[in-house]
């Protein structure tokens, strides 16, 4: 984003801050000057508090099985990004105005962003509210016990 000249942000990793991969994220983070950017966050039990302090709720997994923080950022209202692959990229075809990155590409990760930042902040808010009503009645306990009782013929 700084090679955007966009420098306005504030990265959220929310995990274990204590694991191998989060100390290279900081080293990365380090040598790239983006320290005062980052904040590595624990795993917590309420996640939608965390998220109605958040923008924009970005899945970067190579290969999200379920996609299920992909489903929480929509029905928060996020404007939602992740990597084109696995239960990610299946979640965000159903959505206008949902973004998708290919997987692994930080430049391609890192345009979505501009783009998102240099848009019309006023429409994405709107149809980041229409995307948290399609989501909330897509992925809704109902929706999923029904689609299970069928798959397992259950009646």
């Amino acid at each position: 984003l700084h090679k955007h000249c966009i420098s306005n942000f504030r990265v959220s990793i929310v995990g274990a801050s204590d694991c191998g991969y989060s100390r290279g994220l900081l080293s990365l983070a380090y040598d790239y000057k983006l320290l005062d950017h980052i904040e590595f966050i624990p795993f917590g039990d309420n996640v939608m508090q965390f998220l109605s302090n958040a923008d924009i709720g970005v899945t970067t997994s190579l290969n999200e099985s379920f996609g299920r923080i992909t489903v929480e950022y929509l029905k928060s209202g996020l404007v939602t990004i992740g990597a084109s692959s696995g239960g990610t990229k299946e979640i965000l075809d159903e959505f206008k105005g949902a973004y998708q990155y290919e997987a692994g590409n930080a430049a391609d990760l890192a345009d979505r962003l501009c783009f998102v930042f240099n848009s019309d902040l006023q429409a994405i808010a709107l149809q980041c509210s229409f995307n948290a009503l399609h989501a909330s009645k897509l992925y809704n306990h109902e929706n999923h016990y029904f689609s299970l009782s069928e798959a397992l013929c259950i009646r």
